[in-house]
């Protein structure tokens, strides 16, 4: 899973990011323990500071911090961050919003984002596009949910994630199986992609 959805990142950045990935400001919303701060930093060349992440608990920043060190992390709510505007070039946002049900909250964390955009900007987005019937403290966020919170921007949004309960089905015909079924989008949990700020000069 994780594969698959770093491996669209990455062809999504290829055509859309205006410059190349080493040389963004880069901030993890709800970072957790730093994983894919690392990813940009080990496999795509992004120095350390350069890159920021956030999250709320104090246990995740532990973590985070203990794989890398270089990294500047902070304890804090997305929508109450105090960086100056147009500071980033690129927002993550990974099971971030499906996390908030208050819709206010949701807002204020969007146009927090929107503020911190540099000029060409882009939000990296994976969330869940199906609600989840086990856990009601998420919420799906479908297409026209994100378009509400970023209006003006243009998505480039994919579906992935083979569903987990059809997934962990799948024992040793994983390797084979996951790619073929993961093509069928209706199987796929989540949404993962760019909303690009309206400013931006798209690469083609």
């Amino acid at each position: 899973m994780v594969r698959e959805v770093r491996s669209r990142l990455s062809n999504l950045l290829r055509m859309h990011l205006i410059k190349p990935p080493e040389a963004c400001r880069i901030l993890d919303i709800g970072c957790g323990n730093g994983d894919t701060l690392k990813w940009f930093y080990d496999e795509l060349g992004v120095p350390a500071r350069q890159l920021v992440g956030v999250d709320l608990m104090p246990s995740r920043i532990s973590r985070a911090r203990a794989q890398l060190a270089s990294v500047r992390f902070i304890e804090a709510n997305a929508a109450d961050i105090e960086f100056q505007a147009k500071s980033f070039d690129l927002v993550v946002v990974f099971t971030v919003f499906s996390s908030i049900l208050n819709s206010e909250m949701a807002a204020d964390v969007a146009r927090n984002i929107r503020r911190i955009l540099a000029p060409g900007g882009m939000v990296m987005w994976y969330d869940m596009r199906f609600p989840n019937p086990w856990n009601p403290d998420l919420r799906a966020m479908r297409r026209g949910d994100i378009g509400r919170l970023f209006p003006d921007f243009a998505m480039h949004l994919e579906p992935a994630t083979l569903l987990p309960p059809v997934a962990r089905r799948l024992g040793r015909f994983t390797t084979t199986a996951y790619p073929i079924l993961a093509g069928f989008f209706p199987l796929c949990s989540h949404y993962v992609g760019l909303l690009v700020c309206p400013d931006a000069c798209s690469r083609r």
